[in-house]
């Protein structure tokens, strides 16, 4: 397959999309089978109607590494699977009432069915994992624990600022929330080609690094349209971001109250350093597989990061009307 850069990256990841919402549905009524019940509709729906970066990436990585699409969309299926459950759950403790411009699952089942149906569909992306191969439940499982670990890490991120944050706790939050899921699908991908280990690990570090940089991507969105009503774990998550970005500034040294107030002037300031720091990802997420992959295997990698970003900052549901629309 031969590829241009981006523009033409931009084609074969719509052709990727394309296949996954074909495939998808029946892949997850084969899952969960009775254990969903009428409400397989809603998992479909959660899993199918995201960006796709996860999903993508494992289809991605897959091809890539000389695998076939056939062995990858199982496991696209399971990572998004694990996405929509923890966003499912993120409503819920956070009282989001919207998602995706549209009302939060919670507002409609209620908070405890919405939280049993996000612990079903974390069961039963490990239960299916187990049947693909040990492989890919150990990937998985270990993807799962490092997320609900960072969840947790987050939640309690006001209270370690008020005792002095350190500036890499924003390294561990942004790791553990994004990268590391980001991470378990590149190295799906590189199960579903039966790659060596060594692409395998060099998969994990291109997509880690990709995923870290999408989170500082989200962050630089929550930072420009923050106001004095947002909420407090939106909040001190930005004051964590600042501490790493700006260490030396009065916004680090006060408590997570005054720090919002004291670096409004700098928005713009911080964001061009974190839009430079997410540069350097990109280039480290490259340069992670430079040494075992290239021709257009390596084209295809490198167009990856950029374009994966630029869908981030795109609203949801423009993001699925470019991604499905027909080509010219």
């Amino acid at each position: 397959m031969s590829l241009e850069p981006q523009a033409s990256f931009g084609r074969y990841w719509r052709e990727l999309k394309r296949t996954f919402d074909n495939e998808a549905p029946a892949l997850i009524e084969a899952f969960f089978g009775a254990g969903a019940g009428r409400d397989v509709g809603l998992v479909r729906q959660l899993i199918v109607e995201g960006k796709f970066a996860r999903g993508g990436l494992v289809m991605l990585v897959c091809e890539a590494l000389g695998g076939h699409r056939v062995d990858a969309l199982p496991r696209a299926v399971l990572i998004e699977c694990v996405q929509a459950a923890t966003l499912v759950h993120d409503d819920v403790v956070d009282s989001d009432a919207l998602r995706r411009g549209r009302p939060a699952l919670w507002t409609d089942l209620g908070q405890r069915r919405a939280i049993l149906l996000g612990d079903l569909m974390f069961a039963t992306a490990l239960m299916q994992a187990a049947r693909l191969g040990a492989d890919d439940v150990r990937v998985l499982a270990e993807a799962i624990g490092t997320v609900a670990s960072g969840a947790y890490r987050e939640a309690s991120s006001e209270r370690d600022l008020a005792h002095g944050a350190v500036p890499s706790l924003y390294e561990r939050v942004i790791h553990c929330k994004t990268g590391a899921l980001f991470g378990a699908a590149g190295r799906l991908g590189a199960i579903a080609a039966r790659a060596a280990e060594a692409r395998a690990d060099a998969a994990c570090a291109f997509a880690t690094r990709l995923g870290e940089a999408y989170q500082m991507a989200d962050d630089i969105a929550d930072l420009l349209e923050e106001s004095d009503t947002a909420d407090p774990q939106r909040t001190a998550a930005l004051a964590l971001l600042r501490v790493h970005f700006d260490a030396d500034s009065p916004a680090s040294r006060d408590n997570a109250g005054k720090r919002a107030s004291a670096a409004k002037a700098s928005v713009g300031a911080l964001a061009r350093r974190v839009e430079r720091e997410i540069d350097r990802r990109i280039e480290l997420a490259r340069h992670e597989v430079d040494d075992l992959i290239d021709g257009d295997p390596a084209t295809l990698l490198h167009a990856a990061p950029r374009f994966i970003i630029d869908l981030k900052r795109t609203p949801v549901d423009q993001a699925s009307r470019a991604l499905t629309r027909a080509e010219p």
